[in-house]
């Protein structure tokens, strides 16, 4: 039997820590957890003719992901400086016109998407006026019964608020974490306990579920069909050495 197949659209990046630098990118590390899910995952995304680009492409090929759709330009590898301030919290220096800001969209790219069962995509690539036209092509390659996920990765200065909204409306579930939910709720109007503002954004939207994560608290989900599900922090077993948890 075919597995069902995860398409990822967004960034593959450099994140460089004060002591070391990992594989990053939300899009990218959907894809990795996916595909240890057993789904057919792909990330549609792109890299640069360079070393950093080159150790990428290796990594993502040794952890078993395919690398069909990760282009090749003449930009630089995305790259993202993370620094902790005196309480621990992380500040984010992004690195603009990285070859992920020019993800293509092509034949094959969209004849993918319209075997697709599923997309996952973030907010943080809709920085640039390519990535907006080509998402927007293939959220409309994609056959009607996908299920379409948005992860909100709001980076300022990098968030555009009436786009967000505008796929936020068009997502059957969107994933936040607390900061980020609170910006959806004020953008919406959203009042009452989170549960309740998750339903009052399902009335006016076609979102089936709201996820929340919540830090060294776990996750919280709110499905459209009643009830609220938590979740504590569980180690994730099937990933790389080095990688976090889900």
């Amino acid at each position: 039997m075919a597995r069902p197949l995860l398409l990822n659209f967004g960034e593959i990046l450099w994140d460089r820590f004060p002591d070391t630098r990992r594989p990053g990118g939300s899009p990218f590390n959907v894809s990795l957890h996916a595909r240890h899910l057993g789904l057919d995952a792909r990330l549609l995304s792109a890299v640069g003719r360079d070393p950093l680009g080159d150790e990428l492409l290796a990594y993502a090929a040794d952890c078993g992901l395919s690398t069909g759709l990760l282009a090749r330009l003449d930009a630089p590898t995305g790259v993202v400086d993370v620094a902790f301030d005196a309480q621990g919290e992380p500040s984010y220096a992004i690195a603009e016109g990285a070859a992920w800001d020019r993800i293509p969209c092509g034949r094959a790219e969209l004849d993918t998407a319209g075997q697709a069962a599923g997309l996952v995509f973030a907010s943080l690539a809709q920085r640039s006026a390519a990535n907006r036209r080509a998402l927007d092509a293939i959220l409309g390659a994609l056959p009607g019964e996908a299920m379409v996920v948005f992860d909100l990765n709001l980076r300022p200065p990098h968030v555009d608020r009436a786009r967000i909204e505008s796929l936020v409306a068009a997502s059957n579930v969107i994933k936040c974490n607390r900061d980020e939910w609170a910006a959806v709720r004020e953008w919406f109007s959203l009042d009452g306990s989170d549960e309740e503002a998750a339903r009052r954004l399902m009335v006016h939207t076609r979102i089936e579920a709201v996820l929340i994560t919540l830090g060294g608290d776990g996750a919280m989900v709110v499905p459209a069909g009643g009830g609220l599900v938590r979740q504590g922090v569980v180690p994730w077993k099937g990933a790389k050495p080095g990688e976090g948890d889900l």
